[in-house]
């Protein structure tokens, strides 16, 4: 194992109720490395195995064959599950749901609380965590999370991982149920810790949101890696976006429906400006016909 990666997995398999009638194989035989600071989407169907492998890379499961190695802490550990969850912080889809503390700065030390630190430390990382997701801390502190926007209580359940400097951050579906100006936010956010290092993991059904925060992308179906490589080149193999319905931006579209109808285009274009760009030069520089 290269201590360089901050994921290894080697033959990961993960097994549900094993030797009951109930016995649910949820994944098999996932091989996956990430380096430090890499951003990775996962996406798949429903019961794909996504929630189960975010699962194992936080400690809540260990696997039941093959190896993990996270943070370099081995699976085959008996500390893995105890030592996991201060690496790799999980936002769990709906976050705001699982608020429970009184106020905005007892949710958000809750993880440090348990870390034991002293709490003049738990100030400072409260203080920096709800700075970080754009939360004043004078006016909000004290407040009821009930009484935050949804957006807002987003931003709370991520800074209370923050607080916990983890070197992973997963998140799951973090902008469902979002408007706009949430959406936005947390992109900046996730944007902002991917520039400090750390590695990110989105879990995601949702390609056209997210694929300009992602270098990586891997796609579970029935508990295996149907494919996995960089964005560009799931983007090179329109069979897979049309069985998975993964919708694209419109520049996108535009530039596949100029590649079907056999047009010479580039197909690395990354916003409907450099399309336009593209498309002149093809108007000026050859037959449209």
């Amino acid at each position: 194992m290269h201590m360089s990666k901050i994921i290894e997995l080697q033959d990961l398999g993960y097994t549900y109720l094993k030797g009951s009638p109930y016995e649910h194989q949820a994944l098999k035989k996932i091989n996956l490395s990430l380096n430090p600071g890499d951003c990775l989407g996962i996406f798949g169907p429903n019961g794909s195995g996504k929630s189960t492998l975010a699962k194992i890379l936080n400690g809540l499961l260990r696997p039941t064959s093959g190896k993990a190695v996270i943070c370099g802490i081995d699976s085959a550990s008996k500390h893995f599950n105890e030592h996991l969850w201060k690496k790799v912080g999980y936002v769990f889809q709906y976050p705001e749901k699982q608020l429970f503390k009184p106020n905005v700065y007892d949710e958000v030390a809750y993880g440090p609380r348990n870390l034991g630190l002293s709490e003049s430390d738990i100030k400072i990382r409260v203080l920096d965590a709800l700075e970080k997701v754009g939360v004043k801390p004078d006016l909000y502190k004290h407040l009821s999370p009930a009484n935050l926007s949804g957006g807002e209580r987003r931003r709370v359940a991520i800074a209370g991982i923050l607080a916990l400097n983890p070197e992973i951050i997963i998140l799951d579906e973090p902008v469902a149920g979002l408007d706009a100006i949430g959406r936005k936010m947390v992109y900046e956010i996730i944007k902002n810790r991917q520039e400090n290092g750390n590695t990110i993991i989105i879990i995601s059904h949702d390609l056209k949101e997210i694929m300009k925060l992602i270098d990586r992308i891997v796609i579970l179906d029935h508990g295996t890696i149907f494919f996995a490589g960089e964005v560009q080149d799931l983007l090179a193999v329109p069979k897979i976006l049309a069985h998975y319905k993964f919708e694209l931006p419109a520049y996108l579209q535009v530039v596949n429906a100029l590649v079907a109808k056999g047009i010479k285009v580039q197909t690395s274009l990354t916003s409907m400006t450099e399309v336009a760009s593209e498309i002149s030069r093809i108007l000026r520089g050859e037959s449209t016909s």
